[in-house]
């Protein structure tokens, strides 16, 4: 998910799900989104298992992002998964999501679940592994990112300067287009 932190909020701009693409796909993806919408990344934060390495990228994915003027950030895997996802919802009060943007990313989350034991006739202490998951790792890799609103840097604010342009206290809204 594309997300930014504008005046309090954590704001989800954009989704793409995709897998098993070479990682020029995805640079090309986030490429053509930033032109089609005129704004500048920060960081990128990857899941666990982001740093692919192969026979044909023997530097891996963070080598190829960094030559490339990305920002990676590998986030750990979350030791016990049922309590990353307790320490995600409080998250969601603060967010807001582009809903035709997110639609693919927000269904992913509704229907994120818990998986059901047949044998013993209850649910397991894990959340089904299907098509949902992703999206919703997703999320998780957002809330377990280490991001946090109270040290956005200098730099960072240097950087992102030009969001206050599109504020405007009279009508209390921000343009989501300032990812």
């Amino acid at each position: 998910g594309l997300h930014q932190f504008v005046k309090g909020h954590h704001r989800f701009v954009g989704y793409y799900e995709n897998s098993g693409e070479f990682i020029g796909h995805y640079i090309t993806w986030l490429n053509d989104w930033k032109a089609k919408n005129a704004i500048q990344f920060g960081e990128h934060y990857l899941p666990h298992d982001g740093d692919r390495k192969s026979l044909w990228l023997p530097e891996g994915t963070m080598s190829v992002m960094e030559s490339l003027k990305f920002r990676p950030s590998i986030v750990s895997r979350p030791q016990n998964k049922i309590d990353e996802i307790n320490r995600a919802r409080p998250y969601f009060h603060k967010c807001q999501f582009d809903e035709t943007a997110c639609a693919t990313g927000l269904k992913r989350l509704k229907s994120y679940r818990k998986e059901w034991d047949d044998k013993r006739g209850v649910w397991k202490n894990a959340p089904l592994h299907d098509i949902n998951s992703h999206g919703a790792d997703a999320f998780l890799t957002f809330t377990s990112s280490g991001f946090r609103e109270n040290e956005v840097t200098v730099e960072a604010k240097a950087r992102d300067r030009h969001r206050d342009r599109f504020y405007r206290e009279d009508e209390g809204e921000d343009s989501w287009m300032t990812a």
